[in-house]
């Protein structure tokens, strides 16, 4: 962890303050803290807790992760949704939620618009025995609320692009959802479709 050893020394110059750490968690050279993030049972957690501190650090003020936000971070965080955990998803989703409220229009293209569409009408079309897989309440308002604002901020050719994907499942997925945000959302993003084609 060694991108976390300018915050560490941030909160004291006491070079002991980290002392109780093991050693199988120190580094060769002393700077940073190691972690084992082998396997999906350690690294999902972590980058889920990862990306929901950006996301604390994002609302709280833009100040607390300047240079943090670039491009590869949230392709980074985006590319998450391949990984099948509801919780990292949740992250993600949030993430672009809250970087769509944020950014102004000249980092707004960081957003990888058109993929995170494509992926989250993947999501909703995906059953087993006519139910949602690993989908509640919670999961789709938050889902829903990524949704919104991918459109709302979004160009207007990745609207287009995407529409037919994401009307093709919305039928299905606003019946067997019991998520009012998800539902909202779902009538929001057909309106901006309308008024795209117009």
């Amino acid at each position: 962890m060694r991108c976390f050893s300018c915050s560490l020394s941030g909160i004291s110059s006491d070079s002991i303050v980290l002392g109780d750490i093991p050693i199988c968690n120190n580094t060769v050279d002393g700077v940073g803290i190691m972690i084992n993030l082998t396997g999906l049972t350690r690294w999902q957690p972590f980058a889920t807790w990862i990306i929901r501190v950006s996301c604390k650090c994002l609302t709280e003020g833009a100040l607390n992760v300047e240079g943090l936000i670039n491009m590869p971070f949230v392709l980074a965080a985006c590319k998450l949704l391949c990984y099948r955990d509801a919780a990292l998803q949740m992250a993600c989703f949030d993430l672009v939620r809250i970087l769509g409220a944020v950014l102004n229009d000249d980092m707004i293209d960081i957003i990888p618009s058109e993929n995170m569409i494509l992926s989250i009408s993947t999501i909703l079309s995906e059953e087993e025995d006519g139910l949602p897989v690993f989908r509640d309440i919670t999961y789709d308002a938050s889902l829903g609320g990524c949704l919104q604002s991918l459109y709302s901020c979004c160009a207007d050719d990745v609207i287009k692009l995407t529409a037919a994907n994401i009307i093709s499942v919305f039928s299905d997925s606003m019946q067997k959802t019991e998520s009012p945000d998800l539902q909202v959302n779902g009538k929001d993003c057909r309106l901006q479709f309308i008024r795209k084609q117009l």
